[in-house]
């Protein structure tokens, strides 16, 4: 329902002494998606299961193939599911290092040499393999950084873009980095200002820049292709920044983690003056991608087995995935309007269109300015930050990574 009439309700309630009631309803856990989503509207929803249980499907990517990608963390491979939901797997090779492990493939992107790059969280490396299956491994592991590979995208410089997550966010906490790797795997590593930030979601805006979530510290990291450094606190009751996406306004927009286990959105702009924030209600958005044409930014949501859609106007609403328990993961939009889902317990993918329609009304609340200022890597810290970051520091120290085949 538009917040005007909740507001309208509550204000009768309060006169009728139910409002006690009306706060109970508001705070309870529930499994489903709101009243006011209006699911005749809701597209048919196509899964495509896997052959396997054990498989738990995360991170998912459109290929230069032309097929979806989908990494399978529990059984070391990825998926590669054709527009008609043909499916088969590459298997991923043990590195041959020591100690290595097999691969947990984590999260997956397009690079610009046409190949999937992964990270590989059993063994916190970077890897990548060709439409034809052939797989190699970057060894970061031994590299002297802190923290685990996370997330992965294309950046602006024809480099591949990773975090390093650390779950450490004291004053004295590890101290966090943005790694880069080139396609013929030479690695280097940019340091954010702020110690504990724990990088995780990162995207490329449309300013050029990479725009990194710290939920460590609240923030927003702005990082210019020469490794410029420049932090935006998220102030606002809704919890940390965790991933980002761009959003079809042009702002970075960003996951919002509570205390309650839900996750609402926010938005920043990209000269980092404004930041709009959403509630979601009893939906909790955890992965973030934009819609290919519908002009919605579209979440999963694993508490309610939906995924879901916000605009920039704050119209909001979900579409429940049709099999009960299969949690979804990632997301992406592909051309023709589709969105393709990654489905963890399932395990499995869906896909649907969109309706031009989406049948979703809200009121959009305020826009809230950015208060705190920003950080950048060349000011004087705070007391819970590095010093100013050096040329060195700042990414220009590259090491090559040990390939393996």
């Amino acid at each position: 329902m538009r917040l005007r009439r909740l507001r309208a309700l509550v204000s009768l309630l309060v006169t009728t002494g139910l409002v006690l009631a009306v706060f109970a309803m508001a705070h309870a856990p529930t499994a489903g998606p709101r009243s006011d989503v209006r699911l005749t509207d809701a597209p048919a929803i196509t899964e495509y299961p896997f052959s396997s249980t054990l498989r738990d499907a995360e991170g998912i990517a459109r290929g230069a193939d032309g097929n979806m990608w989908v990494a399978l963390r529990g059984s070391g491979e990825l998926a590669v599911v054709s527009p008609g939901g043909s499916t088969s797997y590459v298997v991923l090779p043990t590195p041959t290092w020591t100690p290595a492990s097999p691969p947990a493939p984590q999260a997956l992107a397009l690079g610009p040499d046409g190949r999937i790059w992964f990270t590989d969280t059993a063994n916190n490396a970077i890897g990548a393999v060709t439409t034809s299956g052939q797989v190699q491994e970057y060894q970061l592991g031994n590299s002297g950084y802190d923290g685990m590979v996370w997330q992965i995208i294309a950046g602006p410089n024809g480099n591949m873009w990773f975090t390093l997550y650390t779950d450490d966010n004291t004053e004295e906490g590890q101290t966090p980095y943005v790694g880069e790797i080139t396609t013929s795997g030479a690695v280097s590593f940019i340091q954010l200002p702020s110690f504990g930030a724990s990088p995780a979601g990162l995207v490329e805006g449309p300013d050029g820049n990479v725009w990194v979530a710290e939920p460590g510290v609240s923030g927003i990291a702005q990082i210019t292709p020469s490794g410029t450094v420049t932090e935006f606190p998220i102030s606002g009751t809704a919890g940390p920044p965790n991933q980002v996406a761009v959003g079809p306004d042009g702002a970075i927009w960003f996951t919002e983690g509570k205390n309650s286990g839900l996750t609402d959105v926010g938005s920043i702009t990209t000269n980092g003056r404004t930041v709009q924030q959403y509630s979601l209600g009893y939906y909790s958005a955890e992965y973030l991608s934009p819609g290919p044409v519908d002009g919605a930014l579209w979440f999963t949501d694993p508490n309610n087995d939906a995924v879901g859609g916000v605009t920039p106007g704050d119209d909001a609403g979900e579409y429940r995935l049709p099999t009960a328990g299969a949690p979804p993961t990632y997301l992406t939009g592909a051309p023709g309007g589709s969105i393709w889902v990654s489905e963890s317990s399932a395990p499995g993918v869906a896909t649907f269109t969109p309706p031009s329609d989406l049948g979703w009304s809200a009121e959009a609340p305020p826009q809230q300015p950015l208060t705190g200022g920003s950080i950048t890597s060349s000011e004087e810290p705070a007391s819970n930050q590095c010093v100013p970051c050096s040329q060195e520091q700042q990414g220009q120290n590259s090491q090559a990574g040990d390939p393996v085949n």
